[in-house]
């Protein structure tokens, strides 16, 4: 519901489900996210987009994302999202 109109037409609950799937594969728990402050890498407005990327500093595996937001009636909307594990730095 918090999505753009084009958003929850184009991901039902089964097409993010399929998003999310190898993060699950991996056990990893996103649930940490809600406790960890993110470092953001960059937010910019484009073609009346809002991009916002960083990741969450989590262990063994930080987590980025990558989210597109839309201006909709002077709202931001969720418009696109990606979610990865990052690499973690040799020696860790």
């Amino acid at each position: 519901d918090l999505g753009s109109p084009s958003f929850q037409t184009n991901n039902s609950a089964a097409t993010l489900g399929g998003i999310f799937q190898a993060l699950r594969a991996q056990r990893i728990d996103l649930g940490n996210t809600l406790v960890v402050v993110p470092a953001y890498q960059e937010g910019i407005v484009q073609n009346n987009l809002l991009r916002i990327r960083g990741s969450f500093p989590l262990r063994p595996a930080q987590i980025g994302f990558d989210l597109l937001f839309q201006n909709i009636n002077g709202q931001w909307r969720l418009f696109g999202i990606a979610v990865a594990p990052l690499a973690s730095p040799a020696g860790r």
